[in-house]
C-alpha cells in the first residue's frame, strides 16, 4: 500500500493546491509519467510542477498536454539546449543531466533565463507551443509558486493511506484503481 498511498497523497495535494480534480488527473496524468520517469523527474517534482501548470491552463487535459510538450522538448534536447547547460557553472554534459540534478523547475528556469523570456526564441528552441506554455507556467513570475508547490509535495504525509485503510476500508479498492496509471510507471 505504501506506493499507492504516496501517489494518492500527491494526487490529493495536487488537487488541493492546483486547479484540477482527482478524476481528471487519474484519467490524464498517466500520459506523462513514462517520459518523466525516463528523464529522472521524481513524482514530487512531477506533481508539484503539474499543479503549478494547472493554475494557467483551462483544463487538466490541456495542462497535461502542456507538460507533455515540455517533457518532450527536454527529452529531445539538442545542441542549442545542451549548450545552455554546458555553459552553466556546474557544466552539465546534457539537458538530461541538468534535469536530473536540478529538477524540472530549475532546468526550465535556466532555459527561460538563457532565452531572455522571449516566447519566440523559446518556441524555436522547444518546437511546441504547449511545451513553451508549460515552461512559462513554472518559470519567471510563476517560478516561486512552482518551487513552493514542488517543495510542498516533498512534505506530504500519509493521509491517503491512513484514511483508506483506517477510516474507509471499502474505499481502499477504488483508491488503488485510481492510482493504477501511476503505479504502472517506473518510480523515482
Amino acid at each position: 500500500w505504501s506506493k499507492v498511498g504516496k501517489i494518492m497523497d500527491l494526487i490529493f495535494e495536487t488537487n488541493r493546491v492546483g486547479v484540477t480534480n482527482i478524476r481528471d488527473m487519474s484519467a490524464t496524468l498517466g500520459q506523462v509519467t513514462d517520459t518523466a520517469s525516463t528523464l529522472g523527474v521524481s513524482l514530487e517534482d512531477l506533481f508539484g510542477n503539474f499543479a503549478a501548470i494547472t493554475k494557467g491552463a483551462p483544463s487538466t487535459g490541456i495542462a497535461v498536454t502542456r507538460l507533455s510538450g515540455l517533457l518532450a522538448a527536454l527529452a529531445k534536447g539538442g545542441e542549442e539546449m545542451d549548450a545552455i547547460f554546458a555553459n552553466m557553472p556546474q557544466q552539465f554534459e546534457s539537458t538530461g543531466h541538468a534535469l536530473r540534478e536540478l529538477g524540472l523547475q530549475a532546468t526550465s528556469q535556466a532555459i527561460f533565463d538563457e532565452m531572455g523570456g522571449d516566447v519566440g526564441r523559446l518556441l524555436n528552441l522547444m518546437g511546441r507551443k504547449e511545451g513553451v506554455n508549460a515552461l512559462l507556467g513554472i518559470t519567471g513570475a510563476n517560478a516561486k509558486r512552482a518551487t513552493d508547490m514542488v517543495e510542498g509535495m516533498g512534505t506530504v504525509g500519509s493521509v491517503a493511506a491512513e484514511a483508506a485503510t483506517t477510516w474507509y476500508p471499502s474505499w481502499s479498492k477504488s483508491v488503488k484503481e485510481s492510482a493504477k496509471p501511476f503505479l504502472l510507471r517506473r518510480p523515482h
